[in-house]
């Protein structure tokens, strides 16, 4: 994705080990089930830059990724930032 400031890393639950993004203009993504964090609470990440490893913890059936794209707070369909 774009690059951003990481604002929260965590493990719980539903998500795992989880990564948060903020990406400027209202965009922040989520990262989720993954495997190993190689990011901190307020690292700069450069656009492509590694922030984790696929996983499975959490509640998962099976090792994947689970990325969410929020607008404004508010969950948005992921494709719409793919080009």
């Amino acid at each position: 994705m774009a690059k951003g400031t990481v604002i929260e890393t965590g493990n719980d639950y539903g998500n795992g080990k989880y990564v948060i993004v903020d990406h400027g203009g209202g965009i922040s993504t989520m990262y989720a089930h993954l495997n190993k964090m190689t990011v901190k609470k307020g690292d700069v990440l450069a656009k492509g830059e590694v922030l984790g490893y696929v996983g499975m913890t959490g509640y998962a059936t099976g090792y994947h990724l689970h990325l969410s794209v929020y607008k404004d707070g508010k969950a948005v369909n992921p494709v719409t930032y793919f080009k």
